[in-house]
């Protein structure tokens, strides 16, 4: 378990595949996950936690309400932000995708050829703000490589 403050999250997709793997990395982090497998699911679920939830995994490609969709209609009930949403989807390669996401209210956007370390930094930057804006536990990271060699034979 990476962290002990544990957060609500609801994951938004219509893969059983995407929903589980998601699941499983932001469980292992910690958190209460929570599943919407369409888009009007994603919706009751938002009304039914209006403060419920801490953050919300959206795919765009829903079969019944898209995730362009639900953004546009927390942009007109006014509660944008509430969860901060990271959208994660194949669709990457369309023109102005990501700054009609952004205009949208969505708070990153990543497709779905993620590594569960950025699932993991995108999503604590989001959840922990607060905690990086005031500098706690806040310390320098330096990149570091190990050479290893797997064809050596000694010892």
């Amino acid at each position: 378990m990476i962290t002990e403050d544990t957060k609500n999250i609801l994951v938004a997709d219509d893969s059983m595949f995407f929903r589980k793997r998601l699941g499983d990395i932001l469980t292992d982090a910690g958190h209460l996950v929570e599943y919407a497998r369409d888009g009007t699911q994603a919706i009751e679920m938002l009304k039914a936690k209006p403060k419920g939830l801490d953050l919300m995994t959206l795919d765009l490609d829903l079969p019944d309400v898209t995730g362009f969709q639900i953004l546009q209609w927390m942009k007109k009930e006014g509660i944008i932000g509430q969860p901060p949403v990271i959208v994660i989807s194949s669709i990457f390669q369309k023109n102005g995708v990501r700054e009609r996401l952004a205009r949208l209210g969505a708070a990153y956007f990543l497709t779905k050829d993620f590594s569960p370390q950025e699932l993991i930094l995108h999503s604590n930057r989001i959840l922990f703000s607060e905690k990086a804006a005031h500098g706690i536990h806040q310390r320098e990271r330096v990149p570091v490589t190990i050479p290893v060699d797997f064809g050596s034979n000694d010892g």
